[in-house]
């Protein structure tokens, strides 16, 4: 069985996350997650050894003032996007990356107007 402390800590993160990622965002339940996501991690530190903490936990107190300030995650996300570059980045020609990046772009451009 995990400790209560650490069950709670997580389902914190859990529900952190949770609330973030939502389609509509309220500015006031932001406020609330800041503060609650502040609680969660000196929940962890309390728990977890310090060696387990480096700064990409500590971003985390920084995304509900992101949230407010740029809108809802889906706006946002490059993972797509990315995503579409490495199919793209799959070329025969090393010499020269980015005109050959070009041209599949356009290969594929065509070929889904096409169909």
């Amino acid at each position: 069985m995990v400790p209560h402390l650490i069950w709670d800590a997580i389902t914190g993160i859990y529900h952190f996350f949770r609330d973030l990622c939502t389609i509509e965002i309220l500015v006031d339940h932001m406020k609330v997650l800041e503060g609650k996501i502040c609680e969660t991690i000196c929940k962890l530190k309390k728990s977890f050894a310090l060696g387990f903490f480096d700064f990409m936990e500590h971003l985390s107190i920084h995304l509900p003032y992101e949230a407010k300030v740029d809108g809802p995650d889906q706006y946002r996300w490059m993972y797509p996007f990315e995503r579409f570059l490495q199919h793209l980045k799959k070329v025969k020609n090393r010499a020269l990356v980015e005109g050959s990046i070009c041209e599949a772009y356009i290969i594929e451009e065509i070929s889904s107007f096409c169909s």
